[in-house]
């Protein structure tokens, strides 16, 4: 198979905490977040998504995060593009970015262009409520938006998946009615719809479109903690996307590598 037309890594619910906080006592948030855009650099990627929940609560956003970002886009030599999550102040200016060429009705609904793709960012609001919702503007926004198509497609990032997962309370904290979204999204170039919020790693289909719920940075959540828990794990991860004419390709990619068990050359 040839090499990807497009890579793009994606990272979501980082939850930074105030520099001199750990997260649950052990979790050095901002190292983390370095770790994770170092990773990047080994796979070249043409854009990083960052889809949501950057900080614990949206009392803590500074202008720290918004230096980093801009290093990091610089080091990487792409774009790094981000949105506010149920966690995050909506208004930050972390969100307006002259990389933009359309910006929608609410802070973090914009269109960027990443060689021949277009890349469309929602902002899916719930914060103080967990469950996330598109309003009426916006829905149009975006229908206007994807009324013409892009070279080779659209890819949508969100906070709120619009897709049930296996555990039985995180189903039931992701886009409020999505039926609304799938309506709008229905014969368009919309190639993969890339969210976060569930902070373990899920795919599924909104209708005929995939959609891929990345690993949490911060932690993940275990999917099969007993009914009516919620059980954390120390295990962060990143997502690798690779998208090629007809079809993509994701590896989630933990950031603790594991022992390598062999090393040798690739045959000819």
């Amino acid at each position: 198979m040839a090499a990807a037309d497009a890579r793009f890594i994606h990272i979501t619910d980082l939850h930074l905490t105030s520099n001199d906080q750990l997260l649950y006592d052990r979790i050095d948030t901002w190292q983390r977040l370095c770790t994770a855009l170092s990773a990047a650099g080994h796979f070249t990627p043409d854009a990083v998504l960052v889809t949501g929940d950057l900080y614990n609560s949206e009392s803590l956003a500074t202008s720290d995060l918004t230096a980093l970002i801009d290093k990091a886009s610089q080091e990487l030599d792409c774009p790094v593009l981000v949105l506010p999550g149920n966690h995050d102040n909506p208004n930050a200016d972390i969100y307006g970015t002259d990389q933009a060429v359309a910006t929608g009705p609410e802070p973090g609904d914009h269109v960027y262009r990443i060689g021949d793709m277009r890349v469309t960012t929602l902002n899916t609001h719930g914060q103080g409520a967990l469950q996330g919702y598109l309003t009426d503007t916006q829905l149009d926004w975006l229908g206007s938006e994807l009324q013409t198509a892009a070279p080779s497609g659209t890819v949508l990032a969100m906070h709120h998946p619009p897709t049930p997962t296996a555990h039985d309370f995180l189903s039931t904290v992701g886009l409020a009615d999505p039926r609304r979204l799938a309506a709008v999204l229905t014969a368009t170039d919309v190639r993969l719809i890339v969210s976060g919020h569930l902070h373990f790693p899920t795919a599924s289909m909104l209708g005929a479109i995939p959609v891929w719920s990345g690993p949490a940075l911060a932690y993940q959540q275990n999917a099969y903690a007993p009914r009516g828990t919620l059980q954390g794990i120390d295990a962060p991860g990143i997502s690798v996307i690779d998208f090629f004419a007809d079809t993509h390709a994701i590896v989630p990619v933990p950031l603790d590598i594991p022992t390598a068990l062999f090393s040798r050359p690739l045959p000819n």
